[in-house]
């Protein structure tokens, strides 16, 4: 009996220790913290419409409270509401305990307790209260509005935030550069709001564009953020370059298209060694190659298909077993190359 009746003021005692008192009800969302370590008013003083915002309110000791509310609308009225229901387009979120402090000066406990106000449309000025109050007996039932010891939602201090719409992207600069035989591309932006990532691109002519790499966005930042990305395998000719941004959501949009070019660069190396044949494409795209071994007399010996995947740079072939010591010829052709070259085996 004694252990049945500890269990249960134990229990009462967590029930009701979810909220403080509604001696007073306080919510500054100006302010930094709400006391102690328990964290900021509100989250977002200027959200975008893909940002939910968090309210925090103080609840101050005199008896008991368990229940806490936030009544908002987001049609310009003044929010309405008695005991958690609203009134005409008043809506209601239940807040929950989050932690509580000790008051500077008093001694008392504060309960700090907290709702979130999902995403609302660009433009939607959001107007709340928040309120407090004990299911228990008719004197404890009382709501308490905030600020202070208000005891109508008509007279509650109102606050309120507008939806502001995301900040584009500011592409700073996008350039590229030549070292030796490669591309380094640097590009800077600010105000990377919701941004994930970066896909690079690459073509030989200016139309069709492959991508060639990715870039994980720094974060939503207003400040400058500076990226690079090295193109090792670079198109003998011209190489056009773009940078496609992309959103969490999806979205995305690209930069203007940089052009670079390496006139005097070999498309395919090949090179003998032995019975291997070491064939170079250090600057072909994605394709499918064909190579031929051809004799003297101009006939071919042997056929190989390399498929190339843009990236991988070098292969390596077996030639025919037997083949005898003579100047040998290698064809290497695709949609956008034709080459030749004689070796000595």
């Amino acid at each position: 009996m004694i252990k049945t009746s500890l269990l249960s003021v134990l229990s009462l005692f967590f029930i009701f220790q979810c909220f403080g008192t509604a001696n007073f009800v306080y919510h500054e969302n100006t302010m930094n913290n709400v006391g102690g370590t328990c964290g900021p008013y509100v989250s977002n003083l200027n959200p975008t419409s893909t940002d939910a915002v968090v309210i925090q309110f103080a609840i101050g000791y005199a008896g008991f409270t368990n229940r806490a509310r936030v009544y908002y609308t987001t049609d310009g009225s003044q929010p309405l509401g008695d005991h958690g229901v609203g009134t005409g387009t008043t809506q209601v979120l239940t807040a929950t305990y989050v932690c509580s402090y000790i008051e500077a000066g008093t001694g008392f406990t504060v309960d700090v307790v907290q709702a979130t106000i999902p995403p609302q449309p660009v433009g939607t000025t959001i107007t709340y209260i928040v309120s407090a109050w004990h299911t228990g007996s008719s004197s404890q039932s009382l709501e308490i509005f905030g600020d202070g010891a208000n005891l109508s939602a008509a007279t509650a201090d109102q606050h309120s935030y507008s939806v502001a719409a995301a900040l584009p992207l500011q592409l700073i600069s996008f350039s590229g550069k030549k070292i030796n035989n490669n591309v380094e591309l640097s590009w800077h932006t600010q105000q990377e709001l919701n941004v994930d990532h970066y896909e690079i691109y690459r073509s030989s002519n200016g139309t069709q564009f492959q991508s060639i790499g990715f870039k994980k966005a720094i974060g939503n930042s207003a400040s400058v953020n500076d990226y690079s990305f090295n193109d090792l395998n670079t198109f003998k000719g011209n190489n056009f370059y773009k940078i496609k941004s992309v959103d969490r959501d999806g979205k995305y949009s690209f930069t203007q298209v940089v052009k670079l070019s390496f006139d005097n660069r070999s498309l395919v190396t090949v090179h003998n060694y032995g019975n291997i044949l070491h064939i170079t494409l250090a600057s072909t795209s994605k394709d499918k190659y064909l190579l031929r071994l051809v004799n003297n007399l101009g006939q071919v010996i042997h056929t190989y298909n390399i498929l190339h995947d843009g990236i991988n740079t070098s292969y390596d072939v077996n030639l025919p077993a037997g083949l005898s010591r003579n100047i040998y010829y290698i064809t290497v052709s695709a949609t956008d190359v034709k080459y030749s070259q004689s070796i000595l085996n």
